[in-house]
Parts: structure tokens; sequence; C-alpha cells
């Protein structure tokens, strides 16, 4: 026997060791569906936060196969009915009936029975006519309707449906800089799905603490990635700003700075 001959036993031993079985997978956390040693959920507030106010997420479906989405943390830490995900590319009435009795001031069934009490619904994305934060009363029960998806899917999901066109718009005015710093943002007011409905929730419902106890959970997904040699990622904004970034400018990202006197020069 010569050596190819001897090489192909080799190769062909090793197939054969190879074994039939998949290779485990990591255990995942039942709650959060993160491996357990990345799992946030210590962090979650200890008991559930009960709130006037509902949120209400239009989720884009691709965003439910991200390991890294926000949104899981308000199913997670609002108490029963208080928070509702939708999934879908465009919301029609025909197609959502629950959303259009939302929109329209309906009780809607929970888990808890019949829900009777009467709520104002926004929409939380900006642009146009966007109120600020603060325009909201404060004490007042809201339907906070939020988008999640990227951004371009985001701008996507509200134009193709109508449904949303007649809301009351809220912008939240780059007020506060966004903890999710394992994800690159357009601008540096940009905020994750956690962070803006914690924003919206302790303004309407009078409760500051309401901020610190959602977003502690991102906190700690952030600093998970990190340590596992993630890098922190700087805004576009950033970037441009400090004569970083060197990829061609979108229209959109364009008409967004454009307004801004330290970037204007650095926009071609």
């Amino acid at each position: 026997m010569d050596d190819t001959d001897d090489n192909l036993d080799t190769v062909l031993q090793e197939f054969a060791d190879i074994g039939a079985e998949p290779p485990n997978k990591r255990q995942l956390c039942p709650k959060c569906s993160r491996p357990m040693r990345v799992c946030w959920c210590p962090h979650l507030t200890e008991r559930l936060i009960e709130t006037k106010s509902r949120v209400v997420i239009l989720q884009h479906p691709n965003e439910e196969k991200r390991c890294l989405r926000t949104a899981k943390i308000l199913e997670l830490s609002l108490a029963s009915g208080r928070c509702l995900v939708i999934r879908g590319k465009r919301f029609t009435s025909y197609k959502y009936p629950v959303l259009k009795e939302l929109i329209d001031g309906q009780s809607v069934m929970t888990t808890n029975g019949c829900e009777t009490i009467a709520r104002k619904t926004v929409v939380v994305y900006p642009g146009v006519g966007s109120q600020s934060l603060t325009d909201l009363s404060a004490g007042e029960p809201y339907n906070i309707v939020l988008i999640d998806g990227t951004w371009s899917q985001s701008r996507s999901l509200y134009h193709n449906s109508p449904l949303l066109h007649d809301l009351p718009k809220i912008e939240l005015n780059g007020t506060h800089l966004s903890n999710y710093v394992i994800r690159t943002q357009p601008t540096d007011g940009c905020l994750s799905t956690v962070e803006s409905a914690a924003l919206v929730l302790a303004h309407v419902d009078n409760d500051p603490t309401i901020y610190a106890k959602l977003t502690n959970p991102l906190k700690a997904l952030c600093d998970f990635q990190l340590s596992f040699g993630a890098v922190s990622h700087h805004s576009k904004e950033f970037l441009i700003v400090n004569g970083l970034y060197n990829k061609p400018l979108t229209k959109r990202i364009k008409q967004k700075l454009e307004n801004n006197e330290d970037i204007k020069q650095f926009i071609r």
C-alpha cells in the first residue's frame, strides 16, 4: 500500500469518527433566550412595573430573530397587559383589528379580563409635525406605539401602515444619549426600543425611576458583549463630526444632519 492509500485511509477514518448526533447547543435562558452565561434576567426589576400607560410594539418580523433585540426587556419588565407586541410589515385595520381597537380607544381583552381604561394613542416617530415628549400630559394614560426594527425597516413600516398616519407623532428630541453602544446609530440622539419606551413611560407616568429599571438589563447586555470582544460603536453623526466617516452619506442622513452647524461642513 503506497502513501496515497495511507492518506485516504486516514481521511476515511476521520470521517468515520465524526459523531452522528449534532453537537450540543449552548444552553439558553427560557425567558430572554440568551445563552445562560450572558443572560440579563438577573438585572430585571424584582417586581413587574405597573404603569398607567401601555406600550404597543409594532415589530418587523426580522427583529424577532436578532440576538441583541431589546423589546424583550419590555415584555419581561412590564406588568401583564402593559406591553403588547404585534409583528408585521404593513399594519391595516382589516388585518390587525386589535390595533384598530387600541387606536379607536375601545376596550381590549387582556389576560386579566376586559380592560376599560380610556387611553390616548400616540406613535413615537420623528418627523414633520411631531410633538415634543414634554407636550404629553404627565399622569395621563396613553397607548404608546413604538416601531421596532432597523431604521430603514421602521421607515418602511410606518409609511406602509396608513393606520398610523393620523396618530399624533412624538419625537424624543435627542435629550438622552443611547447606552446601546454595541450597535451603530445614525445620530447621537437615536435610542433603542427599550430606551424610547422607558423615556416616554417615565414622563407620562410621572415616575423617573422607570427609566433606570427598564434600561438596567440593556446596560448588562452591552457589558456582556463588550467583555467578550464587542467594540463600542459611535454614531454616524459622531464619526462625521470628527472626520472619521469615509462612506457615502445617504440622502436621509444628509437631511437629518444638514441643520447641525457643527456637522454641515463635513457633508458632501
